[in-house]
This record gives C-alpha cells, structure tokens and sequence, in this order.
C-alpha cells in the first residue's frame, strides 16, 4: 500500500476519532441539561400538589365560615324578630300606663304591677340588644376572616399560576431541545 494511502487513512482515522470525541462531549451535555431540567419538573410537581392541598383546605375553611355566617345571620334575624315582637310588647304597655294613669286612685296596684313588667321586658330588651350588637360583632370577624382566606386564596393562586407558566416554559423548552 503507498505512503500516501496510509497517511490519508491514519488522518481520516484521526479525524473520525475527533468528530466521535466532540459528538460524545455534546450528548453528555445534553444528558446533564436533561437530568437538570426533570429535577426541576419533580420540584414543581411536588410544589403544585402541595398548592393544591393548600387551596382544598381553603375551599373547605371558606365553606365552613360561610356556614357559620348563615348560622349567624339565621340567629341574628331571629333576634330581630323577637326584638320587634318585645318593642311592639313595649309599645302596648306604655299605651296602658297611658290609660290607667287617669284613673291613679283605683288602679295604683295595677299600675305598679305593670311597671315592674315592663322593667322586666326592658331588660330582655336591653339583653337581646347587647346578643344583637355581639353578633354583628361576631359576624364582622368571620367576614373579615373569610376575606383573608379568599386573599390568601387568591395570592396562592396568583403562585401556582406562576408556577405552570415556569413548568409550561421548562417543557416547551426541554421539547425545542428533543426537537434539535
């Protein structure tokens, strides 16, 4: 075999060997990127079924305070009632009083005796007031804490949002480098 056949094939061998060297260093980049890129998948699968329970606990903490506001509203419109039904009490009495005080002389006793009943309607009055004012107060801070669970609510979605839009770039991403 001639001198020059044997150089252009030790060359060519050469070459193959560089070209099979460089080909190795680039797969074994891909490899890594690759291996990066499902480590990072995993993290945000496991961060968007931690979101995920989050919200359902959320969903259930706002069902149960809407419950309890309905309970609460239920109860205070009973109490609305009731306070109608003693002020309209209230109001016949006094017309009473009105009636029996012409005659002061002979009805004294039934004067004092209605008297001592309305103090006693007066004071479940002043009771269910007092109920009244404390639901409201009651009901102003379960409103409000539901508000803070839906902002929370909302923040956290604001995230998991965030989050699909990264996963959804990391796959679109990792599928343009499975496309080349």
């Amino acid at each position: 075999m001639p001198r020059f056949y044997r150089v252009f094939l030790s060359l060519l061998i050469v070459a193959l060997s560089v070209v099979c060297g460089i080909q190795w260093r680039r797969e074994a980049s891909l490899v890594q990127g690759l291996n990066s890129l499902s480590g990072e998948k995993a993290s945000i699968d496991r961060d968007r079924q931690g979101a995920l329970q989050q919200i359902q606990q959320w969903e259930v903490e706002n069902h149960r305070l809407e419950s309890r506001i309905a309970e609460l509203s239920s109860l205070l419109e009973t109490n609305r009632t009731e306070l109608a039904a003693a002020q309209r009490g209230q109001r016949k009495a006094e017309i009473e009083v009105e009636r029996l005080t012409a005659d002061v002389a002979a009805h004294r006793a039934a004067i004092e005796q209605q008297n001592t009943n309305l103090k006693r309607q007066n004071e479940v009055i002043a009771r269910q007031s007092e109920s009244i004012r404390e639901q409201n107060e009651v009901v102003k801070r379960v409103v409000g804490e539901r508000d803070d669970m839906v902002r929370q609510l909302n923040e956290r979605t604001r995230e998991y949002n965030a989050m699909v839009e990264k996963y959804n770039t990391l796959v679109k991403q990792l599928e343009a480098s499975k496309a080349k």
